[in-house]
């Protein structure tokens, strides 16, 4: 669903009689789909966290679809989330005068308090990261379209060894159990290789394996190994793997120490493998398959690096909605941007709390405080 018209940019428009509309046309449509699949293993929700339509009603669809089908079914989100330093130019409070800027950033706290509360697995993408502008700059495509891509391309390799000759990992459930070993702590991304390339080159399985936990193989402006692993999972593509060169690959990179896992963390790496290698579709900006890939799907402390910025961001926008509300200087419908003050502050809590077990799990016990002190 998409809607371009300024009054459907706010996350109130969950509340607005055009986006009851909207999420009831789509859940009457998953309805559908849904009574007529014989085996439904669950639901992935891909939104624009930032955007009225996609934090608004995708939180209203994800409410709706977890009552509909009672707990029972796997609730996984493709959550594309805003980079706060592009944003804000370095200063939070700097920026907070930009109405869009304060309105995107809003959106996106509010959502993700949804999604945290209703989800069972968050994966957490953001646009502006050096993946997407280097298949942008070699692709010569714009860079929301290559990251549109990257993301259906994700979502492939993550739902494939479920809908093909596969090995491990095969049922949606199974992932998400891999992925969250801890409740409250859902958020996750993904790294690939060379299926996050304009030019790939043919490699063996280690050294695609060992490209998965570098930075620039990322859809999130961090780095894999900026935390600690919770817990990890990686996904193969390809006729030709055989199972000794899996192994073989997940022992250098354990011997080559690139993945430091939370002290308490019983999880081990667990693996997927898929007997057929991935598609590109016309008009993609990757380039022509290889014959094998890899994709890491990683639930890391160091996801704190883009939720403290978004943290931050709320806090600042939250206290000038109450100081202007408190000083009367607007008439209410103006004062917040079509924000609500208590909603954002539920959302800062809920971001703010998720932080702490983080920061807590990798030991910076004094993270969030040093941070608020400034």
């Amino acid at each position: 669903m998409t809607a371009s018209e300024e009054p459907l940019s706010f996350f109130t428009l969950r509340d607005e009689e055009m986006g009851r509309r909207l999420a009831e046309s789509a859940m009457e449509r998953l309805r559908r789909l849904a009574e007529g699949s014989g085996s439904l293993q669950g639901v992935m929700l891909w939104h624009n966290a930032s955007e009225g339509v996609g934090a608004g009603v995708g939180s209203v669809l994800l409410e709706r679809l977890r009552d509909d089908l009672g707990g029972k079914k796997s609730m996984v989100t493709l959550s594309c989330l805003p980079r706060v330093e592009p944003f804000l130019g370095g200063s939070v409070r700097g920026a907070s005068d930009d109405s869009t800027t304060r309105q995107r950033l809003a959106n996106a706290a509010l959502a993700t308090r949804i999604v945290l509360e209703q989800a069972d697995l968050c994966l957490a993408f953001q646009p502006d990261c050096d993946t997407v502008r280097s298949l942008a700059r070699d692709s010569k495509l714009p860079a929301r379209t290559c990251f549109a891509h990257a993301v259906a391309g994700v979502a492939s390799d993550l739902t494939c060894a479920m809908r093909g000759d596969g090995a491990f990992l095969t049922r949606l459930p199974e992932l998400v159990e891999q992925a969250v070993i801890f409740p409250g702590m859902n958020v996750a991304t993904t790294w690939g290789s060379s299926c996050l390339s304009a030019a790939p080159r043919q490699r063996d399985l280690t050294e695609l394996t060992l490209a998965c936990f570098r930075p620039a193989a990322g859809l999130a402006a961090f780095s894999p190994v900026a935390g600690r692993y919770l817990s990890c999972a990686l996904l193969y593509r390809g006729c030709s793997i055989a199972p000794k060169d899996v192994m073989h690959a997940v022992s250098t990179v354990k011997a080559q120490a690139l993945m430091n896992f939370a002290d308490w963390s019983t999880c081990s790496m667990r693996c997927a493998v898929l007997f057929r290698p991935m598609v590109v579709l016309p008009g993609s900006p990757f380039a022509p398959p290889p014959r094998q890939s890899v994709t890491l799907l990683a639930n890391t402390t160091g996801i704190v690096e883009a939720l403290r910025p978004l943290h931050s961001a709320a806090v600042a926008i939250t206290q000038q909605s109450q100081q202007l509300l408190t000083s009367q200087l607007d008439d209410g419908c103006d004062v917040s941007d079509g924000f609500e003050c208590d909603g954002l502050l539920e959302a800062v809590d809920a971001v703010e709390t998720l932080i702490g077990d983080y920061a807590e799990v990798s030991g910076e016990h004094d993270g969030l405080a040093g941070e608020d002190d400034e």
